[in-house]
Order: C-alpha cells, then structure tokens, then sequence
C-alpha cells in the first residue's frame, strides 16, 4: 500500500468589485474536498481586510493571532521584499543599515490569523 499525504496551504481568495456570487466560496471548497481528499487544509486571514468568518463559516479551528509583520519597500519600484531576499539582492549583512541607505523601507502590515482543517 502505498501512502499519500496531501496537505493543502489556501493562499487567496477574493471576488471582483461589486460581483456578487452567493456561497461561490462554499461551493468551490466543497468541490475541493471531494475530488482531492486532503489530510489538512491552512489558511490565514489578514486582519487588515477580514475578521476570518469565512474561514469560522467553513469549520476551520482558528490556532492562533500573529503579530504585525513587515516587507521592505523602495520608492523608486512598487514591489515589496521580504528581508532574506533583500539581503541576497543588495549583499548586505542582515543587521547592517544599507537597508535604509538603498532607500528600502519596512512597511508593517497587521497581522494576519491562522486557520487549520483537519480531516
């Protein structure tokens, strides 16, 4: 016999301005869970859009509240990095300052609330 384990990681889901599709969501997860049978589904809902009631309507367990976190930004691109990537891309040390001197910048977010479904 051999074992599959398939863990799954819900990344996004968002709807286009003022369209309106009542249960969209119920529907597509129902779909899911039955054509791909997964072991454990995470997700996470950001706190600055959502308060994760999709996420409690669904049956998910809330684990537990994470902290404000941060990317880095520059003002000449609209892009954000995260500070391992930044340090690969300027070859700096990680607690050095170049971060500001290359006119990156942290911008905090407001955390964000973790989900799991067990099956």
């Amino acid at each position: 016999m051999k074992l599959i384990i398939i863990n799954i990681f819900f990344d996004r889901y968002c709807n286009k301005l003022d369209v309106y599709n009542i249960n969209g969501f119920n529907k597509l997860f129902e779909f899911f869970i039955e054509n791909y049978n997964p072991n454990k589904i995470i997700g996470f809902s950001n706190i600055r859009y959502d308060n994760g009631y999709l996420y409690e309507s669904l049956g998910f367990k809330k684990i537990k509240i994470n902290p404000p976190d941060y990317t880095y930004s520059t003002n000449n691109k609209i892009c954000r990095y995260n500070k391992h990537i930044l340090i690969k891309k300027l070859n700096i040390d990680e607690n050095d300052d170049e971060f500001i001197i290359n006119n990156y910048y942290k911008i905090y977010d407001c955390g964000n609330i973790e989900y799991h479904m067990n099956f």
